[in-house]
């Protein structure tokens, strides 16, 4: 399986009360993107090349076209449509492409495992994130 690929328009909050917070964006970010806090408690994009950047702090659900913007961030507890690009029961994590969202099964040796959350439809994922930082020998 590749990276998620996520159509902005299908992005929706459909919990009752999700963990959203307003964070300050270090780059340009697009909804749907993960992100971590940086050095200096900024959303950058997450990585999981890198354990240094694969520690999700949660997913932009607004834009920031350049750095220093406010965005949006919706984080564990959230339940977020999609779109139907979901699979069922399936668990999806940081992606070695930054910012992304993938299966595990798209993680090789030397990356850096955060989990994000699990589908709970094809459409809906249910945010449970579990940086575990461990990176696959």
């Amino acid at each position: 399986m590749a990276a998620l690929t996520i159509t902005v328009p299908d992005l929706a909050i459909v919990a009752a009360s999700p963990s959203i917070e307003v964070v300050q964006a270090a780059v340009a970010i697009t909804p749907g993107q993960l992100v971590y806090s940086d050095a200096n408690g900024k959303a950058d994009l997450a990585d999981a090349d890198a354990a240094g950047t694969a520690e999700i702090w949660g997913m932009a659900i607004t834009y920031a076209g350049s750095a220093d913007e406010w965005i949006v961030i919706v984080k564990s507890g959230a339940r977020v449509e999609f779109g139907a690009i979901l699979t069922a029961g399936t668990a999806y994590y940081a992606h070695p492409t930054a910012g992304a969202i993938g299966p595990y099964g798209d993680l090789l040796t030397g990356h850096t495992v955060s989990q994000l959350g699990s589908a709970y439809s094809t459409s809906v994922m249910i945010f449970d994130i579990r940086n575990s930082l461990a990176t696959i020998p």
